[in-house]
């Protein structure tokens, strides 16, 4: 249900909010995630041959991750399920997908390329020490921008509560953990909370989307 909520049409501007409290450098949970909107993505578009599935590497879908272990870890999880027969396949080679997907997953300083259909930005830390190490690194405005001037029509955040609430020490990186907060909480103003599931349990989220207050 997730998954359709946030795909529908009206919704543009979204954040997917988890309560993971000790992810580093990389989140198993955020890769799930950001697999999970990934490959539905690439049900919804309809993806039925080899050349459709270059091009919606190259033009349908990017993805945004802070650190490269986080990024390498998404693409491991996207692959697995491609190659794996269950659920959406891939049409390429093995060697040929993995070598689509490193141009479509990227840290901000490495995106490079045309704007995309929909811009996923995965943080992949929640741990408040580390938060508190890297803020600078964390919460850099040049992250933000690149879900908004890159997205042609859906822009997803994916982050940890963790993340939304730490208040960073700098005054400059705290005006833009501000910025962050306002788009996870007053841009996208309507929420809903799901249950979904993850290894042995299961884990809730909470889906935040822009709905228009214009009558």
């Amino acid at each position: 249900p997730w998954l359709r909520q946030l795909l529908g049409r009206r919704q543009v501007v979204s954040t997917l909010i988890h309560g993971r409290q000790w992810d580093t450098a990389l989140s198993p949970f955020e890769a799930k995630l950001t697999a999970d909107v990934v490959l539905a993505f690439f049900a919804q578009m309809g993806v039925d041959s080899d050349e459709r599935e270059r091009q919606f590497w190259q033009e349908d879908v990017g993805v945004v991750s802070p650190h490269n272990a986080h990024g390498r870890l998404i693409v491991r999880e996207i692959a697995e399920r491609l190659l794996s027969g269950v659920g959406a396949r891939t049409y390429l080679p093995e060697t040929e997908l993995m070598e689509c997907l490193s141009t479509t997953v990227y840290s901000v300083e490495k995106f490079q390329g045309s704007d995309r259909r929909l811009i996923v930005g995965s943080v992949g830390v929640s741990s408040v020490d580390r938060l508190a190490a890297e803020e600078g690194f964390l919460y850099d405005m040049s992250r933000l921008n690149v879900l908004i001037s890159r997205a042609k029509h859906k822009m997803l955040l994916i982050c940890s509560q963790q993340y939304l609430d730490y208040v960073p020490r700098d005054r400059d990186v705290m005006t833009v953990a501000a910025r962050v907060r306002e788009y996870a909480y007053d841009l996208c103003n309507e929420s809903q909370v799901y249950d979904v599931p993850f290894g042995s349990g299961s884990e809730f989220i909470e889906l935040r989307w822009m709905v228009s207050k214009d009558p």
